[in-house]
């Protein structure tokens, strides 16, 4: 009996142990932990985070189907390349006061959080039956439809990569449901998201501010698979996000698909290349909002009221929302169409001043109806940035069987319901393409499709990146020549020697390998750089620039060999080269007698930019991507732009009075603000990268500003893509070789200075021309005064 009394002690310890596990911990097998809950609503947080502290780094965490969770206390685990194995469910625990004053604060929005998770290489297995319960009646039954402070997001991806997420579901959160904040790579199959409040009247909404899925800081987002219920956004887009892809969505209620808000804060609130495909929009509740849209806060700082604001004014951010594509939408009674609105946050002060940019939107697909909508779409952009290249492609929304459709279409009759717009450009429907180029607002007189000038050149993908060609291997006597002459290029011989040596040098590198760069190819990789670097900022590239930053002090003498050597490179390697371009006209009299006075002309003051060599039919207008370079769309609206105004003043006789110009440019609608800038920035860019020339001279105590065609626009645009221009605005083909001059085509010559019509023409047009350009200076102040009212189209 005395080994029992000794063994009895044991036996109860095992078992009082036995029954505490059974009742919840944490069991290590491994690099696997086991996490069960410890029931009647204590608190599992220290077990979570304890399983996520020995087994969150290269292990697996599971919380097995039969479990529930009560997370009472807020948490953040840190894990990398970690399995969570989550069948069971977390339910937030109902203690208001806590979430309140403990949550993570969220600086955005003012928002909170309850759960953090962050890391990498995380995949979260669901089963369909991992769920997170956020208890959000407890929230909903007290604030109703008017949101406080202190709701706690119940799953926030915060500093994350390489993410998959399966099967997963959130129930009831009290405030977004599932948000991303400074996420890489990250994929989401079959998430589903549900806000239902029990108590709420029928009719009413009070799971506001309960979104679905959003997005903040993030790249490389794929969501595959997504229901929601609920009464705010479905998906939201929000600032900073790049490369999203959504598609097979389901959303019963809410505000359907934003893209926003952005521009809240004084801020980058860019979104691009967003593709949302696939989603059915379904009346709920009597709350069904929006389908799929753009909202963006105004240019001015406006104080709100909401608690998201926190007391602080809002607005004022910046920004481009481009490439987004929403693609099958099926519409169930949404009280809205797909929309575009750039005035969130106004008081009635701001309107139309939004910063951000808004450019390649695609509306395709929409099917279904809309529930007592007046218009099947609407666009209202900013006055500043205005929207350009909408496109609405078989949008067939039908009004509700009770509902009536004001106002007449004005797009094609296969339009249930009208559309609106404010504001926009290049808005297409149905038979409009994308391709052509608005370049003014939706109030503008006329549009025009800009023809292809000053195109770059494109190449193959496995060209993109700008390498040199190898260092070439000469021969020995040939390299001891090179050497002995390279502090005297003065001699021709020498550098004909040279030029030859150079050239037959390639044909042994292969063989003999590759030496080190000697200072000629280094400074024809510096020539070729400045090159390309000149032409993607639009700058001529000059003399006095290539002696500073390629040849410097050594290699003053040898400019034509260097230059010569680029050539070649930007030839073979990048199908360009560098045209010289024109000298600036003396056209005021002081730059007339100061060119007099100088006996031969510097060459000091001469300048190249970069043309491309390609055959017509492999140029296209983009050019090579550095990690700045501006948008397709920014870069052909500034092609559009200098081609009209070089074009006005080459049809007003190759000069224009400023005041004259401006008034050209009001009946445009772009007096103030052009889709690039504002217009008195954009002339003075024009000048500046030589487009244009200003000129100022005094008449009388009077100071005249005029403007002339610059040297670059002379070669980009020049007389062939001025007369482009106005073919395609009259609708006129241009004529092919041999055929009969027209009267419009000799007018057109005419008006352009072109020569190509009759041998007796180009004698008369010589004639006028030379006599034209010896008195038009004499005669500018007496055409002045009826130039200010002769604002007439051009009529040849």
């Amino acid at each position: 009996m005395y080994w029992l009394r000794n063994l009895l002690p044991l036996t109860i310890c095992s078992t009082a142990l036995a029954a505490a596990a059974s009742k919840g911990g944490v069991s290590y097998k491994g690099n696997v932990c086991t996490v069960t809950a410890l029931g009647g609503k204590r608190d599992d947080v220290p077990n979570i985070l304890e399983a996520f502290s020995r087994c969150g780094k290269d292990g697996t965490i599971v919380f097995p189907e039969d479990q529930n969770y009560w997370i009472a206390t807020r948490l953040n685990p840190v894990v990398s390349n970690v399995v969570i194995d989550w069948r069971g469910v977390w339910t937030f625990s109902d203690d208001l006061d806590y979430w309140r004053n403990h949550s993570y604060p969220i600086t955005f929005q003012n928002h909170h959080a309850g759960f953090v998770l962050t890391g990498d290489h995380i995949t979260i297995e669901g089963h369909g039956t991992g769920q997170i319960y956020g208890n959000g009646n407890a929230w909903y039954n007290v604030e109703k439809n008017v949101t406080q402070p202190g709701r706690p997001m119940p799953f926030v991806f915060w500093n994350v990569s390489e993410v998959l997420v399966e099967d997963f579901t959130v129930k009831d959160p009290p405030l977004w449901s599932l948000n991303i904040m400074n996420g890489t790579n990250m994929v989401f199959n079959n998430i589903t998201c549900n806000a239902t409040a029990v108590n709420a009247p029928y009719g009413t909404n009070w799971v506001q501010n309960t979104d679905g899925f959003d997005t903040m800081d993030a790249n490389n987002i794929e969501l595959n698979g997504f229901t929601y219920q609920g009464g705010d956004d479905c998906i939201a887009i929000k600032p900073r996000s790049y490369n999203v892809r959504v598609s097979n969505v389901a959303c019963h209620g809410g505000n359907g698909i934003a893209i926003g808000s952005l521009g809240q804060y004084l801020e980058d609130a860019s979104v691009k290349n967003v593709v949302i495909d696939n989603v059915d929009i379904i009346r709920y509740n009597e709350d069904m909002h929006n389908a799929a849209y753009i909202k963006t806060y105004m240019g001015g700082r406006v104080l709100q009221s909401s608690y998201e604001s926190a007391g602080l004014p809002n607005g004022g951010g910046w920004g481009t929302v481009e490439n987004i594509l929403f693609s099958n939408f099926n519409i169930q009674g949404a009280n809205a169409g797909p929309a575009i609105t750039q005035d969130s946050g106004d008081n009635g002060t701001f309107k139309g001043t939004s910063l951000i940019a808004i450019s390649n939107v695609a509306f395709v697909n929409f099917t279904g109806y809309l529930h007592a909508a007046s218009h099947v779409a609407s666009v209202s952009c900013s006055n500043i940035h205005p929207c350009y290249n909408i496109d609405f492609q078989n949008v067939e929304l039908l009004p509700s069987q009770n509902a009536t459709a004001y106002g007449n279409a004005t797009g094609p009759t296969r339009f249930k319901l009208p559309i609106y717009a404010s504001r926009a450009s290049s808005i297409s429907t149905f038979f409009l393409s994308l391709p052509q180029i608005y370049i003014f607002s939706v109030f503008s007189v006329f549009s025009i499709r800009v023809p292809k000038t000053n195109i770059k050149s494109t190449l193959p993908p496995t060209l993109y990146i700008a390498t040199m060609p190898p260092g070439r291997k000469r021969r020995a006597g040939a390299e001891q020549q090179n050497n002995a002459n390279s502090d005297d290029e003065g001699r021709p011989s020498q550098r004909r020697r040279q030029s030859q040596d150079n050239a037959s040098a390639s044909d042994a590198s292969e063989d003999e390998g590759h030496r080190a760069p000697s200072s000629t190819d280094v400074m024809v990789k510096r020539m070729v750089r400045l090159a390309l670097s000149s032409e993607y900022a639009r700058l001529p590239i000059r003399r006095t620039e290539i002696s500073a930053k390629v040849l410097g002090d050594q290699g003053a003498r040898q400019f034509k060999l260097v230059f010569d050597e680029a050539q070649k490179v930007l030839r073979h390697r990048f199908g360009m080269q560098m045209i010289e371009l024109p000298a600036k006209e003396k056209v005021t009299i002081t730059q007339r007698r100061a060119a007099q006075r100088v006996e031969k002309p510097s060459t000091a003051t001469k300048s190249w930019m970069v043309m491309s060599t390609l055959p017509p039919p492999f140029r296209i207008p983009e050019i090579l991507p550095p990690s700045k370079a501006p948008t397709s769309f920014l870069d052909s609206t500034y092609t559009a732009l200098y081609t009209f105004i070089i074009s006005v003043i080459t049809l007003s006789g190759g000069s224009i009075l400023e005041q004259r110009l401006d008034r050209y440019l009001k009946r445009t609608n772009i007096e103030q603000y052009t889709p690039i800038d504002r217009t008195d920035r954009l002339l003075q860019r024009l000048c500046k990268e030589g487009y244009l020339v200003r000129n100022r001279e005094m008449d009388g105590g009077e100071e005249v500003i005029e403007y002339m065609v610059g040297p670059r626009g002379k070669i980009e645009v020049g007389e062939s893509g001025v007369s482009g221009l106005v073919r395609k605005v009259y609708g006129r083909a241009a004529p092919t070789e041999g055929e009969a001059t027209d009267e419009f085509e000799a007018r057109l010559a005419r008006s352009v200075g072109s020569k190509r019509t009759t041998q007796a023409a180009e004698t008369a047009n010589t004639t006028v021309a030379g006599e034209s350009g010896q008195n038009n200076r004499r005669n500018r102040r007496s055409t002045r005064a009826r130039g200010e009212d002769d604002d007439g189209d051009y009529r040849g």
